[in-house]
């Protein structure tokens, strides 16, 4: 038997057309798709190109190959974005160190003219304001 696949209590009496949406295209006799709301029918433009499971599979691996080639190029450009950041900020670091080092003997050879005033501490005081000067 190769009539329809769908029980006679879905069929209308008036057509021998499934009901409630249901539809099946028939070509040469034979069932090519069936659909229900939507449109899913076997489309005639693909109906030749098939693609073997060899194929199938080779395509997969290369896919996986593509994909996981891009997230580990994505992953070196971070790498190199952040070991960049990494270097300037420990040159940052270095430079805020010395100045910190260079304010604090300024404040302590200010304290000692205070207490002392001699030419030695004005030299000295000069030569570490043109240090922080360059930094």
């Amino acid at each position: 038997m190769s009539g329809p696949r769908f029980s006679r209590a879905a069929v209308r009496p008036d057509r021998d057309v499934p009901a409630v949406g249901v539809e099946q295209t028939y070509l040469r006799g034979k069932t090519r798709g069936a659909t229900i709301g939507n449109q899913w029918t076997s489309s005639l433009l693909f109906r030749g190109c098939r693609v073997g499971l060899r194929d199938q599979l080779a395509l997969l691996g290369i896919s996986g190959v593509i994909v996981t080639g891009a997230i580990c190029a994505a992953a070196v450009l971070y790498s190199s974005a952040s070991q960049r950041e990494s270097s300037a900020s420990n040159e940052f670091k270095g430079h805020a160190t010395v100045l910190s080092q260079t304010f604090m003997e300024s404040g302590q050879i200010a304290d000692e003219f205070e207490r002392k005033p001699s030419e030695e501490l004005v030299k000295k005081h000069a030569e570490n304001n043109e240090h922080q000067s360059r930094h």
